[in-house]
């Protein structure tokens, strides 16, 4: 009873944490954004809806158009009704001069009458210029972004913002690959800088869109790495919150498998028992589910109390929307992702291989070898949450995949898991390294 009231109470703790940081960042004028903000239209406006980078050999399309969404968004709270603003997360919005506001509806966010086509760059460009009546809504999402974006479009252009975040999450990789080799072993640390390389890791912040689910995934792994927090239920709880509140439907699924994959493998390690393992992984899992939902159906209760919005039924209707095939699902688009991981996922291939032989060459006083069936097992269960998810919400996959093949990197990671773990040795311990 003690531990479901302390999750309880946490969780209410969030939503009051987090109501209040959109409304504290909400009440910086919208004055003190106008020059970064226009800066950035300009920016935009030069890349367009989609910019287009060439990586490992192949054109990779990046999301200006989430990140005019998001610019837009920032700029349209009006500071003088800062909460409202912010749970009903406008855009286009301009006081005085807005004649009409569209309540969120199912499917993709809409742009002015004047485009024939959704475009969110030319949106941005005609709100930091008053150039605009018609504005929308987008209150299904938290838009927790906010908290940050505000603050630093008051300093910093796009352009500068990206670069910020291309150095943090480098940092964070830094310290989560050492973290691995240091309390796992070198070989496994390997393994997820070639599946780092695989999801373009390292050209993320490039995209703000893309940045808050892979900040959550990279500190809450270093956070289980480091051993220092008791109640992982909790940890879980909170990071499916943040995941919530800060995400825009990109990978979410990475803040919950990558960190449990980090305490499977530490409690592999340490030959943990196999059936508590997973209970504990299970439990963890509703966790995350909990703070991930939870924290979406408050914001949809609040709007709805509060302002009277229909949001419940608009964002069930919409979920009904990404599980079905009008995207069509076809050997098209398999094809399509890929091309998006070929070449990465072949020169991570030769590593793990180069690793294997290592491996075999290394322990030449094995006493035997046997299948490891119930540590592998771990990384199957993980890989098959990853692809349930990917199921059920499986046209916003493939219609998004330009950003959503970023799932690869966890399937990716335990794939060469269980290949590289596939064969259980015993060895003497003080020559173990990999």
């Amino acid at each position: 009873m003690k531990n479901i009231l302390k999750y309880v109470v946490t969780f209410i703790l969030m939503i009051i944490v987090f109501c209040i940081l959109l409304t504290v960042t909400s009440l910086i004028p919208r004055d003190a954004l106008t020059k970064k903000v226009k800066e950035s239209s300009e920016i935009l406006c030069g890349q367009h809806n989609s910019r287009i980078i060439i990586i490992n050999g192949r054109a990779t399309k990046f999301d200006n158009y989430s990140d005019a969404l998001m610019i837009n968004t920032a700029y349209s709270i009006d500071d003088t009704d800062p909460f409202c603003s912010s749970m009903l997360a406008r855009k286009n919005y301009i006081k005085g001069k807005t004649e009409v506001i569209y309540p969120d509806t199912t499917g993709e966010l809409k742009s002015s009458s004047k485009y024939k086509e959704v475009n969110q760059v030319g949106d941005l460009r005609d709100t930091v210029n008053n150039d605009t009546t018609e504005s929308f809504e987008y209150a299904r999402y938290w838009h927790g972004y906010l908290v940050f974006l505000r603050p630093l479009l008051a300093l910093f252009n796009i352009s500068q913002i990206r670069a910020i975040l291309v150095v943090i999450l480098l940092i964070l990789s830094i310290i989560l690959i050492y973290m691995i080799y240091k309390k796992i072993n070198l070989g496994t640390a390997i393994i997820f800088f070639c599946g780092l390389l695989m999801c373009d890791y390292f050209y993320i912040g490039l995209s703000t869109q893309g940045a808050p689910v892979f900040l959550i995934t990279m500190i809450s792994s270093i956070l289980i790495l480091s051993r220092n927090i008791k109640d992982k239920g909790l940890l879980f709880l909170i990071i499916g919150g943040l995941t919530s509140f800060t995400d825009l439907l990109t990978v979410p699924m990475l803040t919950l498998g990558v960190p449990l994959l980090i305490y499977g493998l530490l409690q592999n390690k340490n030959k943990y028992n196999i059936k508590k393992l997973f209970i504990e992984m299970f439990k963890y899992c509703v966790m995350w589910g909990i703070g991930y939902f939870g924290v979406f159906l408050i914001k949809w209760i609040l709007v709805d109390l509060l302002f009277n919005r229909g949001l419940i039924q608009t964002s069930i209707s919409q979920f009904s929307y990404r599980s079905t095939t009008t995207t069509n699902i076809s050997i098209d688009n398999l094809l399509e992702l890929i091309q998006f991981i070929l070449k990465p996922l072949s020169i991570s291939l030769i590593v793990l291989s180069l690793l294997t032989i290592i491996k075999i060459i290394k322990f030449k006083d094995i006493k035997n070898v046997k299948l490891n069936i119930k540590e592998i097992s771990i990384y199957f269960f993980i890989e098959l949450l990853v692809l349930l998810w990917i199921i059920v919400l499986r046209q916003h996959f493939f219609q998004h995949m330009f950003f959503t093949y970023r799932y690869t990197f966890l399937i990716c990671v335990c794939i060469f898991l269980i290949i590289y773990n596939l064969f259980k040795t015993e060895y003497n311990e003080e020559k173990k390294i990999y």
